[in-house]
């Protein structure tokens, strides 16, 4: 029998980041703090966190930036992996969940 995986919630920080802190809560548990984030243009992304996905139910996904008082939520499916778009557009966050990983240059 062979090793069972724990799914990933895998959180791709995209476009509009500039030297920001990002706060994730995972079903309202602070899960981590990523600071001095940024947009890498050449990348197009600022960073990709990856967090073991809890088993079972569907999932509330928070992320904010305090210093820009922007946050923003999320239903994730608690079955498989997903992949969590965040883009910073027109002074809000924008948020989108898929089940199929980005691709980047």
């Amino acid at each position: 029998m062979g090793v069972r995986r724990m799914a990933v919630l895998s959180i791709h920080l995209q476009e509009g980041f500039v030297d920001d802190m990002a706060v994730v809560r995972l079903n309202g548990a602070e899960s981590g703090r990523w600071t001095h984030l940024s947009t890498k243009q050449l990348l197009g992304y600022a960073e990709v966190i990856d967090l073991p996905k809890p088993a079972g139910e569907d999932i509330q996904l928070e992320l904010s930036l305090p210093n820009r008082g922007l946050s923003g939520r999320v239903l994730v499916p608690g079955a498989g992996d997903s992949f969590v778009a965040v883009n910073v557009a027109d002074g809000q966050l924008q948020i989108a969940v898929r089940d199929r990983p980005f691709s980047y240059a």
